[in-house]
Formats: C-alpha cells, structure tokens, sequence
C-alpha cells in the first residue's frame, strides 16, 4: 500500500518548499528512522484509508511532503515531521474512537472538548511562543533564527513548558536539540504590540494576517530563554530548580507563561467549548440531555429560571448579550471537561 501511495504523488505541493521526488525522500527518511518504522508504516496507511473514504488525498500529500522536505535535514526538522504525522494520525483515530465509543451523553461533549483542546493547546503554543520569536527575528534581519523557530525553538519552549506546567502539547520535543530559534523576546517588544499578538481573539494567527499590526520595539533582546544551557533538556533542569540562586530566572520565566495559560482561563476558554459543542454534530442535543437530567435533579449549583427549558439559554443570556460562565462550567464539569463549579 505504501507503494500505491508514493508513486501517485509526484507532485509540487504549494504549502511546501519542496521540490523533487517525493518517494524517494520519503524513503530515504523511513531509512534514517529506527523504531519508528512501524508507526511510520501505520500512519501512512491509517491517513491513506482515510483519504480514501473523503476520496481527496490532500492530507497524506502534505505529510508525505513534510516528511520528504525533513530527509536531507536536521534531526529537529525530522522530529517536527514525525510529530506532526503522528498528531495527524491520532486526530483521525480519535475523532473515529469518539463517534464509535461514546456512550452516553456526557462521553459525547468530553470527546469532544478533547479533540478541540488540543486544537487550542497548538494555537496557545503559536500565539504565545512562536509567532513572537519570528516577528523579533524577522525585524531584525536575522533569517536563519526565524527559520529555526518552528523546527529548533519550538523544542525548547515546548520542554519548558512541559517541564514548568505539566502541560503536554500533542508534540513531541527533541530534549538534546541546539537551544537555537529562541529569544528573550518580552525584552524588546513594546507592551502593546506584543499584547495584540497574545489577544485571544487573534489565537493562532499570524501577524500578518492580524489587520493594523506593526511590530514595535524598544530594545533589542537577548537570544536564548532566561536559562543557559545547551539543550533543552538541560534549561528544563534550570527551569525546575528550586535553589535560591535562579528564582529571578523563574519568576522571568513565569511572565512568558501567563499568556499561555491565560488562553485556557475560564473569560476565554468556556464560550470556546460551548461555541465547538454547539456546532458540532448531535452536541447541542447532547448538551440539552444533561442539562435536562441537571434541571431534573435540582442538584444545580447556579440558578435555572423555571421558563428555562432551553440549554442555549441559560448559557447564554440574550438580556445583555453574554454567557453565563458559571452555568458553562457547572454543565462542563459535569461531563469531566472542566473543574467543579464551588458553591
């Protein structure tokens, strides 16, 4: 099967600066590989059943891209394309374990909310690490460290991350890459500028897709991320060292981390998860079951007016236009997406 696919996909894809024989890259690639082999294999075959039944094979082409741009790269650039074709995978099983396993209501909206945060977790990631580092990087010419962001930086912000919150973003980092890609880049932004970058309402996008944005700096910024070490393995170590002597690298290092964090805070993400609930397939009904048992039960923690039968409106206030944050998260922690409602 692996074949069939690769020789039908000679092909210049546009998302991609790559030219050449995709087979053979690819190949070359699954040569370099070791134990990943196998799930190399099984993605492949699991994206290309997929396609099949959507008869439009976009998808694989671009992960048969990636992979062969990786093939004469970095061990970071191959990581990345790893990763990447092992998320794509995971999403397509998940979304099929979620419609084939789900058996009760509250199972519906959690699988969900699953698949959706991690969706929100990779835009977190971009908003708040990424696509700052390549604007800095970009304003002040240096075009091999903005190239470097996504492949080598991303491995560091993500071990930090990881390391700091326990939070685990649906990729896999290289903990003995180069500490390269990165830079101290709250030093230099203006305020202002940067706070447009990290705004919720532009999570996930690029500055230049961000009407009115212009970069605006103060001062230029240190490469490297507080810590100093030469791996990411390493800074993680620094990171997590309670010794008196980096507590003001901590504390520095928490200011990055706010921005991240604060896109999983209740203000943005609880009209998110009833928003992807509400527009997904059987959610709204879902919804409205355990919030009829909810009503049922009278074991409510926020007020439901008797002339409520209606989920959408006791989430959603059309008096003054806004959501009822407590009523979302009483509902969402019943379904175990989100932390118990305090009385």
């Amino acid at each position: 099967i692996t074949s069939k696919v690769f020789s039908s996909v000679y092909v210049n894809i546009p998302e991609i600066d790559y030219n050449g024989d995709i087979y053979r890259s690819v190949y070359g690639l699954y040569n370099q590989l070791r134990f990943e082999r196998p799930y190399l294999h099984c993605c492949i075959k699991i994206i290309y059943d997929h396609n099949t039944k959507s008869n439009s094979y976009d998808q694989l082409r671009i992960q048969l891209g990636l992979l062969g741009r990786a093939h004469n790269e970095c061990a970071a650039r191959k990581r990345m394309a790893f990763s990447v074709i092992i998320r794509t995978t995971m999403s397509i099983l998940e979304r099929a374990d979620a419609i084939n396993t789900a058996t009760t209501n509250k199972d519906r909206i959690k699988n969900i909310c699953i698949e959706y945060l991690d969706e929100i977790k990779e835009k977190a990631f971009y908003s708040a690490f990424l696509e700052p580092s390549i604007v800095y990087f970009d304003f002040v010419g240096d075009s091999t460290n903005s190239g470097d962001v996504e492949v080598h930086g991303s491995n560091t912000y993500l071990t930090l991350i990881e390391a700091t919150t326990g939070i685990k973003l649906p990729r896999i980092p290289l903990l003995e890459d180069e500490v390269k890609g990165v830079v101290e880049f709250k030093d230099a932004f203006n305020p202002n500028s940067l706070a447009i970058l990290h705004d919720p309402i532009n999570l996930g996008k690029s500055s230049r897709s961000i009407p009115k944005f212009i970069p605006d700096f103060d001062n230029y910024a240190n490469s490297g991320m507080i810590f100093h070490s030469s791996s990411p393995r390493g800074l993680a170590r620094l990171a997590t060292n309670s010794n008196i002597e980096y507590r003001n690298q901590r504390m520095k290092w928490n200011e990055y981390l706010k921005p991240f964090v604060y896109y999983f805070s209740a203000l943005v993400i609880l009209p998110r998860l009833f928003t992807i609930v509400n527009d997904s397939p059987g959610g709204i009904e879902a919804l409205q079951e355990v919030f009829n048992e909810l009503k049922a039960s009278n074991s409510n923690i926020t007020p439901i007016p008797q002339d409520i039968d209606d989920v959408r409106y006791w989430l959603w206030n059309e008096d003054t236009g806004s959501h009822n944050y407590n009523a979302i998260q009483e509902i969402f922690s019943l379904c175990g997406v989100t932390k118990p409602l305090i009385n």
